[in-house]
């Protein structure tokens, strides 16, 4: 985890990591049902809401690689074909990430504002609001550029883009850019948008 001070607002970043399934599992390299997944991660989503519990002046953007479904919402699942049963056999990728597993303890937490994730299956970009359970607002951006293979600017490969958060505390917004490494530049809006693609965008925070 790390933690930043800007002027009067204090943040507190922390990163969740990879949790293989069992050897035994039916499904091969993927945990074969959501509750097999929500145990394996009970530790780390645990661990990461008792940190972010001890710093309550800090506002908290947890960072993991699967947490939202295309559909905007913290899930275990990324194939809609999968049944909604925790129980039942998935084929999704669940065990990329936590989903509803990180939701779940810190939606009650009055400090959460954002979290940020990656993996993609139809779409390499999602922005979605949740509801704390306060009511407040809580914006999460799934970012993956790694189905993006060509737009404007040419060849756009795996790997080489980062996103640039801005975070302005007086005015309760963070603004986000996409640099490509390749291209030795900021993208502009418009590039890739046919692969679903937002280069630069905004939102309001608390």
């Amino acid at each position: 985890y790390m933690m930043v001070t800007n002027g009067n607002s204090k943040y507190l970043f922390i990163g969740l990591g990879w949790t293989n399934p069992p050897a035994n599992s039916p499904t091969g390299s993927t945990f074969a049902t959501p509750n097999d997944a929500g145990i394996a991660y009970s530790a780390s989503c645990n661990w990461a809401s008792n940190l972010a519990a001890t710093y309550p002046d800090h506002l908290v953007v947890p960072v993991c690689h699967y947490f939202l479904d295309i559909n905007g919402q913290p899930n275990t699942k990324d194939l809609p074909s999968d049944s909604d049963d925790p129980n039942g056999i998935h084929q999704s990728y669940i065990n990329e990430g936590p989903g509803v597993f990180l939701w779940n303890p810190f939606k009650s937490m009055a400090n959460i504002i954002c979290f940020l994730c990656g993996h993609v299956r139809n779409t390499p970009m999602v922005v979605s609001t949740l509801t704390a359970n306060d009511g407040h607002l809580v914006k999460s951006v799934k970012f993956d550029t790694q189905t993006i293979s060509s737009g404007t600017g040419g060849v756009l490969r795996n790997g080489g883009q980062f996103v640039l958060y801005t975070v302005y505390p007086a005015l309760h917004r963070i603004t986000a850019k996409v640099y490509a490494v390749e291209y030795g530049r900021f993208l502009n809006n418009g590039e890739f948008a046919t692969s679903g693609f937002t280069n630069n965008w905004n939102f309001a925070t608390r």
